[in-house]
């Protein structure tokens, strides 16, 4: 359901100045010859990309302060096809919008996306600033000729542990630098039932998410089959399966294995992304290492979940569309949201060691595990990776239950459900 808003703390006029150039920082050049007063319409896809709070203190106020002269009038709407039809055929038109690097193919498909080459050019926006991965991760979704968006956050990856669990059973903590097999290893000596509370040793994200580390995708875009009946896919089932033949190690999906380490507090190690929000309101004796890696793949974490922002090909206000992003992209901005605990866009040393300074809860944790892992490369989405996603999450389910399917089999069959759903659409 899409649904409009206009909050009073989120509307704003903004009037445009003139920026200088710096060569040595490498500040975006600005000079807007027509200041007149423009609404822009925001487009938010929920799922947490940005919050409220964050959608004030990135965009809205830093605007502000530069150029205040935009209203920006929010869109709350959800990043699928059938939302975006919906929103197209009541008439209304975006200016911005927000997603997931991996929740662009409609936007792609639909043709809301337009390529901002030139206005990257124009206002001179130093690419070889910003997370390289980023940048040719956004050129693959758009087809490889141009970028759509552009990234201004990254998710990251880190193995979360219970230090109470550990210490109760008297086993060393989790080190960096892990594989999964040491991490299966290390879980084997906390899964346990004790004092009438059955303790389990590992999870993490559902298994499709962990797939992510081998680089592998759903669909191939330029074929339009289905790419899980195949090695890699088989490797990452081999390896989840491990985890969940640990004796009392019950399968539990992502959702019930947050609730198991942040709740009910029996989970002794979690393999997950960005969990912060989750530890400011935890009383646990917690700590992070390196996510565990495969072999296969070494160094790799969970492919980056990138946010970002882009303008829509129908957008009448591209220079000041342009602007916001900018400005989202600032280096002000940029350390606002690595000392809040996201991983900045912009590569340079001083954000990494800012990370997390605004979080008194991080003080005397093991925050450069965060970046011992590089991000996996994400396959090219699709406009059939959410649907395939719950196809996968249900077939490695049929796995793991007693008596279930051996992994080519259910492999196949998640291939040949996902292939009925790409034959539905063409």
């Amino acid at each position: 359901m899409v649904k409009q808003l206009i909050l009073p703390s989120l509307v704003f006029l903004f009037i445009f100045i003139a920026g200088c150039s710096d060569a040595t920082n490498n500040q975006v050049v600005t000079k807007v010859d027509n200041t007149d007063p423009v609404t822009l319409k925001f487009g938010l896809a929920k799922g947490g990309w940005l919050t409220d709070e964050e959608l004030i203190e990135y965009v809205v106020d830093p605007v502000k302060k530069k150029y205040p002269y935009i209203t920006i009038e929010r869109v709350v709407m959800e990043p699928d096809e059938a939302s975006l039809e919906k929103l197209l055929a009541q008439g209304e038109h975006l200016d911005l919008y927000v997603t997931s690097v991996n929740r662009m193919g409609p936007f792609i498909t639909m043709g809301l996306a337009a390529g901002m080459d030139d206005l990257i050019k124009k206002y001179k926006v130093a690419l070889n600033r910003m997370d390289s991965l980023s940048i040719s991760m956004m050129k693959r979704s758009s087809g490889g000729e141009f970028l759509s968006a552009l990234p201004y956050n990254s998710n990251f990856s880190v193995l979360y542990y219970n230090k109470d669990i550990f210490d109760r059973f008297g086993v060393p903590y989790p080190k960096d630098g892990m594989t999964w097999d040491d991490a299966i290893q290390v879980a084997r000596k906390v899964t346990r039932s004790d004092g009438g509370i059955n303790y389990l040793g590992l999870t993490g994200h559902d298994v499709w998410r962990t797939a992510s580390q081998m680089e592998v995708g759903f669909v191939d875009p330029k074929t339009n089959k289905a790419l899980v009946n195949s090695d890699p896919w088989k490797t990452v089932f081999e390896t989840y399966k491990k985890v969940f033949s640990i004796p009392g190690n019950e399968y539990v999906k992502s959702n019930q294995a947050v609730n198991a380490f942040f709740k009910d507090k029996r989970l002794a190690m979690f393999a997950g992304a960005n969990q912060l929000r989750n530890l400011q309101e935890t009383e646990m004796n917690w700590d992070i290492v390196s996510y565990p890696t495969y072999k296969e793949n070494p160094g790799k974490g969970l492919a980056a979940a990138y946010h970002v922002i882009g303008i829509t090909a129908d957008s009448k206000h591209r220079d000041a569309a342009f602007q916001v992003i900018t400005t989202l992209l600032s280096d002000e901005v940029q350390l606002d949201i690595s000392r809040n605990g996201t991983i900045s866009i912009l590569n340079e040393d001083k954000f990494k060691k800012q990370f997390g300074e605004n979080l008194p809860y991080l003080k005397g944790k093991n925050v450069e595990a965060i970046f011992k892992t590089v991000p996996a490369n994400r396959f090219p989405p699709t406009d059939f990776d959410v649907k395939s996603q719950s196809i996968i999450t249900d077939a490695f389910g049929e796995v793991v239950k007693p008596g279930g399917l051996d992994i080519n089999t259910a492999l196949r069959k998640a291939e040949e459900e996902i292939n009925a759903i790409v034959q539905q659409k063409q």
